[in-house]
């Protein structure tokens, strides 16, 4: 489902003190179904306030993404798939990225329907 395809992860971030890791288990998750790229945003650089990582996220979502992540560099194209992670439902800032998407044709995929999945 993932082989070659730019994926955008989207869930909780602000009210889950566990975000991270959540979100690189699914980065890493993503990458071993072949993605070619994932746009994480919880690599992004810390210390910005909400308006600018929604700006930054909702940008990558329209016309692909770069930003710098406090080290490095992250960049993407525009996504083909974004896959929510549990708890997005509860995420305003998901529920946008989540519309953004839809609004745009990009399929939405629930991180649970790839689970097991993995490519070989």
């Amino acid at each position: 489902m993932l082989n070659g395809k730019t994926v955008f992860l989207s869930g909780p971030i602000s009210a889950d003190p566990d975000y991270y890791e959540k979100f690189m288990g699914a980065e890493e998750h993503c990458c071993m179904m072949g993605a070619k790229e994932v746009w994480n945003p919880a690599r992004l650089q810390k210390g910005l306030t909400y308006d600018q990582y929604m700006f930054i996220n909702l940008s990558a979502i329209k016309m692909g993404g770069c930003a710098y992540t406090g080290n490095t560099w992250m960049q993407c194209d525009i996504p083909d798939i974004l896959v929510t992670l549990p708890g997005y439902l509860n995420s305003p800032g998901s529920a946008r990225e989540v519309k953004e998407a839809y609004d745009r044709g990009i399929q939405v995929v629930k991180f649970e329907e790839l689970e097991g999945q993995v490519k070989i």
